[in-house]
């Protein structure tokens, strides 16, 4: 199988940290924002015993989350800053994609028809980060970062009462 995916994330959010822990050893923050992810796959086989099988999905997601984190700092000095991170955070949101399965042997006298999917998404994602800063030079200006952690992602798809699926909801991992 030939199996290619292409996809384009874009996104914007807000944060506020509360002001009573900002520069403090212990800090949170709130987070806002919107999502759009479009995204093309593309797979194509051959059948043994229909021939060459071709399959296009084209969709579009567009989701809105809220979530928070919590930043400890284990060590601060002037050059070096090491910390942990927890963030927490729960989206919402639509994903349109349309669907072509063709088999180009069949011929023009076949007809193929592209399926329409809309879906309604849901779920949570859970990270720790392992966050190390360290300044170069006098000022600090220029600073090295590494990073490093894990991530928790849950997704909720619901499927249309119509169509192949005949609606219900059903994980996903994204």
């Amino acid at each position: 199988s030939d199996f290619t995916i292409d996809d384009e994330w874009y996104q914007a959010y807000v944060r506020y940290t509360f002001p009573k822990l900002r520069g403090k050893r212990l800090s949170a923050y709130l987070r806002a924002g919107a999502s759009f992810v479009q995204a093309t796959m593309e797979d194509s086989t051959v059948v043994p015993a229909l021939g060459l099988y071709h399959q296009t999905d084209e969709t579009q997601d567009i989701l809105g989350n809220f979530g928070f984190g919590v930043t400890y700092s284990v060590y601060s000095s002037r050059r070096l800053k090491v910390g942990l991170q927890v963030e927490g955070e729960g989206f919402y949101g639509t994903r349109s994609q349309e669907s072509l399965e063709r088999l180009p042997e069949a011929g023009p006298s076949f007809p193929f028809s592209t399926v329409t999917i809309d879906n309604t998404l849901y779920g949570g994602i859970g990270r720790g980060t392992a966050h190390v800063e360290y300044r170069l030079g006098r000022t600090g200006l220029f600073k090295v970062f590494l990073d490093g952690g894990m991530q928790v992602k849950y997704t909720q798809v619901e499927y249309p009462g119509k169509g192949p699926f005949s609606g219900g909801s059903f994980d996903e991992l994204l």
